[in-house]
């Protein structure tokens, strides 16, 4: 028995991998802010993109996903991170051709609009400078035409008619 104890400690020396690995990892569990996730979950709730930052709001956001335990692609990590873009931006994404499906795809939609996201100041600013997609949506045919398309619309009343209306009561 002793002997079995004496191969087990004698692989662990100053220098061991193992030995250190184990120190941080007890040291870590023992030391750090055990709040931390319920203070980056709370940054993440408040975290909002400001004006011509973009790259420090992705940077911001990772992080604090990263602290608080949240997997990159979840669908509320996505959320989260909409949440935080500007409305003209987030918009501007949806505009796409291809809507992003996942975190990569959001940050680089956000990213391709560099000139936009990066002058950001209001919603306007952006609206005048992607108008929305219209969708071409062809009108039913019809066979036979339509009556009020065939009709024309009755004749107005005239000036002298009306004057004689208003006179009379």
């Amino acid at each position: 028995m002793e002997r079995e104890l004496a191969d087990t400690t004698n692989t662990l020396t100053k220098k061991s991998e193992e030995l250190w690995k184990t120190f941080l990892d007890t040291f870590d569990r023992d030391w750090t802010d055990t709040l931390n996730k319920e203070k980056a979950y709370q940054q993440l709730i408040n975290l909002r993109m400001q004006p011509g930052q973009l790259d420090e709001y992705i940077l911001t956001f990772e992080r604090l996903a990263g602290i608080a335990g949240w997997d990159k692609d979840a669908p509320g990590t996505i959320e989260f991170f909409k949440k935080g873009l500007p409305p003209s931006l987030y918009r501007a994404c949806l505009m796409r051709e291809t809507i992003p499906q996942n975190m990569a795809d959001w940050q680089k939609t956000a990213k391709q609009r560099p000139s936009i996201s990066n002058s950001l100041s209001s919603d306007q600013e952006l609206e005048t400078l992607d108008p929305p997609r219209t969708l071409d949506i062809a009108a039913p045919k019809h066979k036979t035409p339509m009556l009020w398309m065939s009709t024309p619309p009755p004749p107005s009343p005239s000036r002298s008619f009306l004057m004689k209306n208003a006179n009379s009561t």
